[in-house]
């Protein structure tokens, strides 16, 4: 009959003493990581668990991620030192290139969530990166551009579909230069006119004889279909301050 751990939690070199003393199994290799939430998961032997409870005796319990599964793995200290593992999986392993491309997902997930990486730049791009960092190759991205691609459209406001929602979204954000000016200087509801420009700018065109109307934008919504930009010449450079009639 195998002994007993008494209540306590034990450190990695108790455990270890008391499974060469008790003759139970080796510890085994467990790799950590984090979900798309942060939330802390192990790999065990092809599959992954998701932290369920702390036992009484000081054992930490992991379920399998899968809801049908009744497999469950249990370490010991802050170390996550292998255990023990009750129950069988009912499903099948996941593959050593699934589980990169998790790891890279999850990662990257995280990373557009908490901002650490600007939501404008090219799905390719941020994937390139991030192979770098963890010195990994994958020749499957399509699974994780679709999913970069899902997780910025939750994070990037939605496209307004009326004059109301154009300018309630205005009213909701701050837009700046990069001198740090209010680059939206009107937002008339009443007459629904749009202007984007800053007071430098306007100062320096009330000082100005000569002014240029360009064309409309190339793309523009159907209800906003005056959005002429109107030009000026600064040390032979051209500027643009463009106004939106809605």
């Amino acid at each position: 009959m195998t002994k007993q751990v008494n209540s306590r939690v034990l450190d990695k070199d108790s455990f270890a003493q008391y499974c060469n003393n008790s003759g139970l199994v080796k510890m085994e290799k467990i790799i950590k990581m984090l979900s798309e939430r942060s939330k802390p998961l192990i790999l065990h032997d092809g599959h992954n668990f998701f932290k369920y409870r702390v036992k009484s005796t000081g054992e930490m319990c992991w379920s399998c991620i899968k809801k049908t599964c009744n497999m469950k793995l249990y370490t010991i200290g802050t170390d996550d030192v292998f255990s023990k593992v009750s129950g069988s999986h009912s499903h099948e392993k996941i593959y050593i290139r699934d589980l990169n491309r998790q790891q890279v997902n999850n990662s990257l997930k995280r990373k557009i969530r908490d901002g650490d990486i600007v939501v404008t730049e090219r799905p390719s791009k941020i994937i390139h990166m991030e192979l770098n960092q963890q010195n990994s190759t994958l020749k499957d991205i399509k699974q994780i551009r679709n999913n970069i691609s899902h997780t910025k459209l939750k994070l990037m406001p939605k496209l307004p579909r009326s004059t109301s929602d154009v300018h309630d979204f205005l009213r909701s954000i701050e837009i700046s230069t990069i001198l740090d000016e209010n680059f939206l200087l009107i937002n008339d509801i009443e007459n629904n006119i749009v202007v984007f420009s800053c007071l430098r700018n306007m100062k320096f065109m009330c000082g100005q004889n000569t002014l240029f109307m360009d064309g409309t934008f190339d793309y523009c919504t159907n209800f906003s279909p005056n959005q002429p930009p109107v030009q000026l010449l600064m040390n032979s450079e051209m500027m643009r301050n463009y106004g939106i009639e809605t």
